[in-house]
């Protein structure tokens, strides 16, 4: 959502991309010439559907460069980054931001960081980076604090510094690389051939079906996840070609590598079991639906959501 136009950044500034390459993967060098080009004031780096790790060095070097502000947006990552599981930028983006809400189990909500460059001037202000980020969200966008929330942020964060979070971390990582590699031994083409933290992207156009119909077919068998676009996506991003799955909850509530499995299998049964009718109309055989849904119960009975003590 950087930068588009169903978010405020798009409506009041002006955007430009950068894509990935065929096979999924982040191109730096075309990061860096369309920076050269057209000296951006700021370069984002973070994303909610990329599985492999961010350079964030070569990222900031490319900022550097140019004279740009560098953003990171770990919002889907940030628990790996406070586990040691995936590099951080505190130190090498100007500015680091983050929800609460997703990886860090929290509460809605988010979170402005800033490493090394805290006390950094702000060209044409007598202000640092840190001055100058407090007085535009300051009264502006915060007045009266919500005290609850705060307080549900305080027990998120404890519960990521506890001593088990780290194994939690790595757990994620290890059933999401479990789901792309049952995925891709069926025969899906995951993006990029893998992932290196909780997401796997794979195309589902391939078997006949679309993002869309995947999503809902899934959905109707209590297996959540969302349609996405997949690089070089000929589908608009309200139908797409791929499928998105994330292993946070999976990890969280405690299921097997043989559960992760058995997902992946349920996954695939659904998707070739599922009767296509166009990109977003299907049939979904009753037998299959009611066979995955109480597959899906069971996990679901012997997992329970955690809490919060």
């Amino acid at each position: 959502s950087h930068g588009a136009k169903a978010s405020v950044s798009g409506n009041y500034f002006d955007t430009l991309a950068y894509g990935v390459d065929a096979a999924g993967f982040i191109n730096y060098d075309e990061v860096a010439a369309l920076a050269r080009q057209h000296r951006p004031a700021m370069i984002i780096c973070g994303g909610s559907a990329y599985p492999r790790t961010l350079d964030f060095a070569r990222f900031r070097a490319i900022a550097d460069e140019v004279g740009a502000w560098l953003l990171a947006d770990i919002s889907h990552i940030a628990g790996l980054v406070v586990a040691g599981e995936h590099p951080s930028p505190i130190h090498e983006a100007h500015i680091t931001t983050t929800s609460t809400y997703k990886q860090l189990f929290g509460p809605r909500g988010g979170l402005i960081l800033c490493g090394r460059d805290y006390d950094r001037p702000v060209p044409g202000t007598n202000r640092t980076l840190q001055q100058q980020l407090q007085r535009a969200l300051f009264p502006y966008f915060q007045g009266t604090p919500n005290l609850s929330a705060i307080a549900a942020k305080a027990r998120a964060f404890a519960f990521v510094q506890e001593p088990g979070f780290p194994a939690l971390a790595r757990l994620i990582r290890q059933h999401a690389a479990t789901l792309a590699t049952e995925l891709s031994a069926r025969g899906y083409k995951v993006v990029t051939g893998g992932t290196d933290n909780h997401m796997v992207l794979f195309d589902v156009l391939s078997q006949g079906v679309t993002g869309y119909v995947a999503e809902k077919a899934l959905q109707a068998c209590g297996l959540i996840v969302n349609k996405n676009g997949i690089s070089g996506d000929q589908l608009p991003p309200t139908v797409t070609s791929g499928v998105r799955l994330g292993s946070n909850s999976l990890a969280r509530r405690g299921f097997s590598t043989a559960d992760v499995q058995l997902i992946a299998a349920l996954v695939d049964q659904v998707i070739r079991g599922v009767q296509a009718q166009g990109q977003r109309e299907f049939t979904l055989p009753a037998k299959l639906e009611n066979t995955v849904r109480a597959q899906v119960a069971d996990l679901c009975i012997r997992y329970p959501l955690p809490g919060y003590d």
